[in-house]
């Protein structure tokens, strides 16, 4: 099976881009909608809260005014005078009115400011919702990516960050019960069987000048931690024995060069390089005989991706910097190039074609009408609607 241009030439990426345009612009349009909304609501709450300022500031300033006209107006010779009397007692009575109406006020404008800071966090939830479905599933090119399994109680737990080449990380909670591995403890013979005991450091020995090599059986010891990155993956494995905890911390090199780092683990974690005079191949081959067993289920890890839990542009969180416009921008420079080819080889102007050629000769061909994702977009508002306009799918074009 291959993909073909409309025009029956080569298509370069052999895949289904149409789908992710419309899966892009669905996700687009939604997010983008409920971004405008919380702009709107934003600019409303700031609106209440100057409203409240200055008619607060009027109240006062009222209330200033009749105090003054007041003592400007009463005998000052005489406290007793009636008029005096009247006129503290009116000035009285106008305080306390003034200040009930002024804590009614704010009482109504803090729960229309609530009211509105629910929605907005509804709305962003609704946008985290519209990334979930795109870029869980998302088949954009990765730049770089990095997992952590970390052994707490009798579990593990692991979270995975993707860096796509767009320069968008999503970082995601992954449940490690649909691992066949991860599911419970594992310790090193369950991949690597057999003693293994292990060089940690050296101590001083009895009735002997020289110190002695120190050993840590690993065999047994239990994989805690599970650190993978673009270039070097590390391994912690922990002995514990009452309140006393050891172990040894393996910072493995990727590619051509390779090369093991091994480290020796306090109770805090705090680690100690291990001599390489005391290592001899035989004990690193064997930490790097256990990365090569347990890879395999760290990529599957890496698979099943799990829950988006947050997703930033240059280290800000999306919706919460409100970087959505950016986002949606960032994915149609890189969907533009390959759709606007896709338009000038599709058979009719107002369509996207693709074709895949089947084996045996059979043809299939795919359709996105451009019609169809012109009234998509359609309800945004216009500056919005012109972030797509590098699709050529721009209503106004």
């Amino acid at each position: 099976m291959r993909y073909l241009y409309g025009d029956l030439s080569e298509f370069p990426a052999q895949e289904n881009v149409l789908d992710l345009l419309q899966r892009f612009v669905d996700m687009a349009v939604d997010a983008l909608l409920l971004d405008a909304k919380i702009e709107e609501t934003l600019a409303a709450t700031e609106e209440e809260k100057l409203f409240m300022v200055e008619t607060l500031s009027e109240i006062d300033r009222f209330a200033g005014s009749v105090q003054t006209a007041i003592e400007d107006s009463t005998p000052s010779s005489a406290n007793d005078d009636v008029v005096s009397v009247i006129a503290q007692g009116a000035a009285d009575q106008l305080d306390q009115f003034l200040s009930e109406a002024k804590r009614k006020l704010a009482q109504q404008i803090e729960q229309r400011i609530g009211r509105n800071q629910a929605e907005v966090a509804s709305m962003s939830k609704g946008i985290h919702e519209a990334f979930r479905k795109f870029f869980t599933p998302s088949v954009i090119p990765i730049h770089s990516n990095a997992l952590r399994c970390a052994l707490h109680g009798q579990s593990y737990q692991a979270t995975a960050e993707i860096l796509d080449v767009n320069g968008i990380l999503c970082g995601y909670a992954i449940d490690t019960s649909a691992s066949t591995f991860f599911r419970e403890p594992k310790r090193l013979a369950a991949l690597c069987p057999g003693k293994l005991e292990f060089p940690v450091g050296t101590k001083k020995a009895w009735l002997k000048k020289e110190p002695v090599v120190e050993t840590l059986r690993l065999d047994d010891a239990t994989l805690s931690l599970v650190l993978d990155q673009e270039e070097e993956v590390e391994i912690r494995l922990i002995k514990q024995s009452g309140s006393h905890v050891d172990g040894v911390s393996a910072h493995i090199k990727k590619g051509r060069q390779g090369g093991i780092s091994v480290f020796r683990l306090d109770a805090a974690g705090k680690e100690t390089p291990v001599p390489e005079s005391i290592l001899n191949p035989a004990h690193t081959e064997a930490l790097a005989e256990f990365w090569r067993q347990l890879s395999p289920a760290v990529r599957a890890l890496y698979r099943t991706r799990g829950n988006l839990s947050t997703i930033a542009i240059d280290g800000k969180e999306v919706v919460s910097a409100r970087l959505v416009v950016d986002l949606v921008r960032r994915l149609v420079g890189y969907l533009a190039p390959t759709i606007v080819e896709i338009g000038k080889r599709s058979p009719a102007k107002g369509e996207f074609c693709l074709k895949i050629d089947h084996e045996g000769g059979r043809r299939e061909e795919i359709y996105v009408q451009k019609a169809e994702l012109m009234a998509r977009i359609a309800p945004l508002p216009a500056d919005r609607q012109e972030l797509f306009t590098p699709l050529n799918i721009d209503p106004k074009i």
